[in-house]
């Protein structure tokens, strides 16, 4: 494992926030809450998708990561979040920036 150095941004959205949110937010909705993201589902579950943007970069130009284990979309890059995790199990969200 290399061990970065960089600095970087990083903010999180923790459980006692995720909790105040109501019961049925998506993981858009969750990370909209966060500085530099913009994220929008076209609908309240957010099964059908949505888009995310952070600092003016589309989802297929980011990387997401679950517990270290990259999981963008291998055809187009994109994120699809709505796929891989619900609201009640999630502990914490970070956006490193």
């Amino acid at each position: 494992m290399i061990n970065e150095e960089a600095k970087k941004t990083r903010s999180t959205v923790t459980r006692d926030a995720i909790d105040k949110l109501s019961p049925t937010a998506n993981p858009y909705q969750m990370v909209n809450l966060l500085p530099g993201v913009v994220a929008s589902s076209t609908d309240n579950t957010g099964l059908n998708g949505g888009n995310i943007r952070i600092r003016g970069f589309n989802s297929d130009h980011l990387g997401l990561t679950i517990e270290g284990m990259p999981v963008n979309d291998s055809g187009n890059y994109a994120l699809f979040p709505q796929e891989y995790v619900d609201g009640p199990n999630i502990s914490h969200i970070s956006i490193a920036q």
